[in-house]
């Protein structure tokens, strides 16, 4: 796991080494499942320290990533597992990059989140893996990079790193990424986990909402929805500020289509992924977030919004016959 960018799919190419082609330990050199199309599962072959039972590695997508929420990742996994018949995860590897050389506001809100969906107390079993080492060249900047790993060992990462969590460098390299599995996976070996919103869940029959994770995904999705909806309006406000001739151009309106329809899609996508989490549409959201249209009434601003959007586009003048 981790953020869009930090290197999840170069860790993975790296431990199949040569490109993908199987290896003496590496990952079989087909990809064994694109789970719909936005996680992909890799079975792992020939290695040395997982108790003789088969490892499958999940590669995520990105913290962050505008086309699909948090909550939607982890329910992904969850189908995953359930269709065939995983019960617990065994290890997190959450990838960051060291070249980072601040702890944003946006990267600190996407630590909470991890910090939340896992819970400290599966600390022993993740493993905070920092990239883009083989960026570094000078002297300079190594020193600084080892100064950052310090920093994230003893302050932000600093309460998994004190309940057993490993913190460790990949080199990009197929030896540094075996390497890595190989000691994530030695330690404890018989240990698993659940996501700590499914074991509140099961233990303590708290909805998701009630957990610690809850807060922040409702934030982070009424975050999406408001973004959505302000890029509708500025489309909508773009199209209307048009003249006859721009409005003629069928490359420009063709952008801008393009640009509609994907809005509108995640926004319902983002919709739905509301109701799920509040189906009962309670008045109160979460304690700690802020509170929002009830949802009948943002569906229908939302319709609303769509609705002049697609009438001015239909408006638009055709391209006379030739």
């Amino acid at each position: 796991m981790g953020q869009t960018g930090v290197g999840k799919s170069t860790f993975i190419e790296c431990l199949a080494g040569e490109k993908g082609k199987s290896g003496s330990m590496g990952i079989s050199k087909d990809q064994l499942e694109g789970f719909t199309q936005e996680i992909s599962i890799y079975r792992v072959v020939k290695t040395k320290n997982f108790i003789g039972f088969p490892m499958y590695v999940i590669d995520t997508p990105g913290f962050s990533d505008r086309k699909i929420s948090e909550l939607k990742i982890v329910k992904m996994i969850q189908d995953w597992m359930r269709l065939h018949k995983r019960d617990n995860i065994n290890r997190i590897l959450y990838l960051d990059r060291i070249t980072d050389i601040r702890m944003s506001g946006s990267k600190g809100r996407r630590l909470e989140m991890f910090k939340s969906l896992t819970g400290s107390r599966s600390a022993g079993l993740i493993t905070f893996v920092t990239t883009m080492w083989n960026n570094l060249w000078k002297e300079d900047q190594i020193a600084r990079a080892d100064e950052r790993f310090a920093q994230l060992k003893e302050n932000h990462w600093k309460e998994f790193v004190d309940k057993g969590a490993a913190i460790t460098k990949f080199q990009n390299t197929r030896e540094s990424a075996l390497q890595i599995l190989d000691e994530c996976m030695r330690s404890d070996s018989g240990s698993a986990f659940k996501f700590e919103f499914e074991r509140l869940q099961l233990e303590n029959h708290k909805p998701l909402r009630e957990t610690p994770y809850g807060p922040i995904v409702y934030q982070n999705l009424i975050e999406r929805i408001a973004g959505l909806q302000q890029k509708l309006r500025l489309l909508e406000d773009d199209f209307g500020s048009m003249d006859e001739e721009a409005k003629g151009n069928e490359q420009l309106m063709t952008v801008l289509l393009k640009e509609k329809d994907e809005a509108m899609r995640d926004l319902a996508m983002f919709e739905e992924e509301l109701k799920e989490f509040d189906p009962q549409q309670t008045e109160e959201p979460p304690e700690g977030t802020t509170k929002i249209t009830p949802g009948d009434q943002l569906l229908q601003s939302i319709e609303k919004s769509t609705e002049r959007i697609k009438s001015l586009f239909h408006r638009r003048p055709k391209k006379e016959a030739q």
